[in-house]
């Protein structure tokens, strides 16, 4: 394929991301993904197969969004590097960034009752996060216990949703300055 149909396709996916972490999957049509491209349904099947197809390729985007957030920072390993990905996750923008935040946090419940394409690029995807959770929590912070990287990670998604949940603004800030601490008493 050209390079217009890969800027295309990659629009296309991009669009669906961001559409889907804000509504879920769902409640997104293809007619509503296409227009927000700045296309036409006509040409959906040009690029996937599809919905599954699509979605599929919008968790991996999702993924990749969140793994350049986590891991694409310069303290790359131990405390420094938990420091700074605990307030970068944990920040007060998370809470209204659904769009552009965390994948996990955003079509994980959804997720959980999918299957096909898009089910297993969502349990890559997570396996990569909390493999690089591991990494760079490194032996100094016990990365290579079973159970750290997975139930820290899991800790911050949790707390990201309830945020979102949460219509009192203070609590919901507390809720993941809370979080932030308990990770950083390690």
């Amino acid at each position: 394929m050209g390079r217009k149909h890969d800027a295309t396709h990659a629009r296309i996916v991009r669009e669906a991301s961001r559409l889907f972490r804000e509504r879920g999957t769902e409640d997104v049509g293809v007619e509503e993904v296409m227009d927000a491209a700045g296309l036409t349904r006509g040409g959906f099947y040009a690029h996937f197969k599809s919905k599954d197809a699509l979605v599929a390729e919008a968790v991996s985007l999702g993924f990749e969004d969140g793994k350049t957030n986590l891991f694409g920072i310069p303290e790359n390993e131990g405390a420094p590097w938990l420091e700074h990905a605990a307030r970068r996750y944990l920040a007060e923008s998370h809470i209204d960034a659904v769009g552009d935040g965390c994948i996990v946090a955003a079509l994980g419940p959804e997720m959980a009752r999918r299957k096909g394409l898009a089910r297993n690029a969502f349990d890559r995807g997570l396996a990569e996060v909390i493999d690089g959770v591991r990494v760079r929590l490194g032996k100094e912070l016990g990365g290579q216990k079973p159970g750290r990287a997975p139930a820290l990670f899991a800790s911050w998604v949790g707390a990201l949703q309830a945020a979102r949940l949460v219509r009192n603004r203070t609590a919901a800030v507390e809720l993941l300055n809370a979080a932030r601490r308990a990770s950083l008493n390690t």
